[in-house]
């Protein structure tokens, strides 16, 4: 046995990174205990296992003969070589364990774990016979359910539900929770995380409380998304997964306010944070939302530096902008109309149909009608292929509106009048323009 334990205590040490090189050690010293722990022995065996196979099978086999009436120590031993993937000597010491007690479930555990995800069938028999073995093993039921989860859902769900019924602070709803989220299915995951989240939220991990909101974000349940963003808020202050949510979620919800401050927390206060595009254009879009166009402005301006293909949205927002500045200072009018079909012209390549439609009412904005400058862009748009009946109708009021009204061309307003009338019968300037000269 000195033997067995100067080579177990070795292995305790190398697996000690910061253990000094061993020169004596004294029977009086703490970690001759070890080798009586299966704990303990498990790990400095399946070391061993690794890195001294011959001596490691020499200590197997005098460690089963000593302690041959004690099942723990032979499945401990059975688990090392499992760990080395052995499964022969693992069944071997399984045996023992079997002889020394034959109602010792984690023998039974361990002989499903060797058959695994592999043969989950023949698994689900040992763990099956574990919970037979033993009741209270909390062990079998939650790897029958581990293997069974995708073969055979509802089996999976009666045996966690079995061990809440043996064990009721077992939460078995969180259970299936999380193995329904690890096996892709969204849909279930989500109702079971909300009864595991009604029953207790603190049982629930952060990332069980991440992915429950993420999945009720994505199924467009964003008030109840956003309860339980909140409540991550206040376990993990610093997760970026809640911090993005609840900020995004406030956007939505137009709480500019509310999504600036977290706009704050995702980029400058959450840790191991990679942010994206639309963490950029919502972060200047809530700027915009509460009125601060020139903060907003720079936002647009920096995240279009930052990247080769910037969103066709802040162009879009930043056009947007300088058409209210427009508005706002009349003195300045035609430089930020100018910057505005600027912002507009970028998008031609990406959407060319919302480009000259945008264009278009610049034009307008700028001389009111009297040039026909946005016929230009009319004409453009009218040209592609599938434009829709709304932007077709704008297009043909237009013309109406400059040649009945700049141009005196009743004739001409007329044909656009007929034109607008296939594809808008009830509109209320079609029966005015048709209606003239009668």
């Amino acid at each position: 046995m000195k033997k067995i334990l100067y080579i177990l205590v070795l292995a305790f040490i190398s697996l000690d990174m910061s253990a000094k090189p061993l020169i004596t050690l004294r029977k009086k010293s703490p970690l001759v205990g070890h080798y009586q722990d299966p704990i303990a022995v498990q790990e400095a065996l399946a070391l061993l296992i690794q890195k001294h196979g011959l001596q490691a099978d020499t200590i197997a086999i005098e460690l089963s003969e000593r302690f041959r009436r004690d099942p723990k120590m032979q499945v401990a031993v059975a688990r090392a070589y499992h760990r080395n993937r052995e499964e022969g000597h693992a069944r071997q010491y399984l045996a023992a364990a079997f002889r020394a007690d034959s109602t010792y479930a984690p023998a039974y555990v361990l002989y499903g774990d060797i058959f695994g995800m592999a043969q989950p069938d023949s698994a689900a028999v040992w763990y099956d016979r574990a919970i037979t073995a033993d009741s209270t093993y909390a062990e079998g039921y939650l790897r029958y359910a581990d293997v069974m989860m995708r073969r055979n859902p509802e089996a999976a769900k009666q045996r966690l539900q079995q061990l809440h019924r043996v064990k009721p602070d077992f939460n078995a709803d969180l259970y299936i929770a999380q193995a329904a989220d690890d096996s892709g299915n969204a849909t279930e995951a989500t109702e079971y995380f909300e009864k595991a989240y009604e029953t207790n939220p603190k049982e629930m991990s952060t990332k069980q409380l991440a992915n429950f909101a993420s999945d009720l974000y994505l199924k467009g349940n964003k008030d109840k998304a956003l309860e339980v963003a909140q409540y991550g808020q206040s376990v993990s202050p610093r997760s970026a997964t809640f911090n993005r949510l609840v900020f995004w979620i406030s956007h939505d919800n137009k709480d500019w306010e509310a999504a600036i401050r977290n706009a704050d927390l995702l980029f400058n206060q959450s840790d191991s944070v990679k942010l994206n595009e639309q963490d950029y254009i919502y972060r200047a879009e809530a700027l915009q939302g509460a009125g601060r166009n020139d903060e907003a402005l720079k936002e647009y301006e920096q995240y279009i530096a930052s990247t080769e293909k910037p969103s066709v949205m802040a162009y879009s927002n930043m056009g947007k902008i300088y058409r209210e500045y427009a508005k706002e200072d009349e003195a300045r009018k035609d430089e930020f109309l100018q910057k505005a079909d600027q912002m507009y012209a970028k998008i031609e390549d990406y959407d060319p149909g919302y480009s000259y439609y945008m264009r278009a009412l610049v034009a307008k904005q700028k001389d009111a009608m009297k040039q026909g400058l946005s016929i230009p862009f009319y004409e453009k748009l009218l040209a592609l292929p599938d434009v829709s009946k709304s932007r077709q109708a704008a297009a043909y009021e237009y013309y109406i509106m400059y040649y009945a009204n700049i141009k005196g061309d009743m004739k001409t307003a007329k044909r656009y009048g007929q034109k607008l009338q296939q594809i808008d019968p009830d509109n209320d300037l079609v029966k005015q323009i048709m209606a003239v000269g009668k």
